[in-house]
């Protein structure tokens, strides 16, 4: 997934604020942050975001994705 601001690649879930989000989280749709540009925004999701780290420290989100459903932040 890349950010549609920057179009990096440099993804991380973002945390849920709000009852909306963990409403729409129910329904798989998630909020992420840029790490380079700091845009946040939702995308529907297949399965609960999760960041891991890899061996060499950076950042891999790990996220089983939908990439034609973007819902953007407002």
């Amino acid at each position: 997934m890349n950010c549609p601001k920057c179009k990096s690649y440099d993804v991380r879930p973002s945390r849920r604020k709000g009852i909306i989000e963990h409403v729409l989280s129910a329904a798989g749709v998630w909020p992420f942050r840029c790490q380079r540009c700091y845009k946040r925004y939702r995308k529907v999701t297949l399965g609960r975001p999760i960041h891991h780290k890899t061996h060499g420290g950076e950042a891999d989100p790990g996220i089983a994705l939908d990439p034609t459903d973007e819902i953007a932040s407002r």
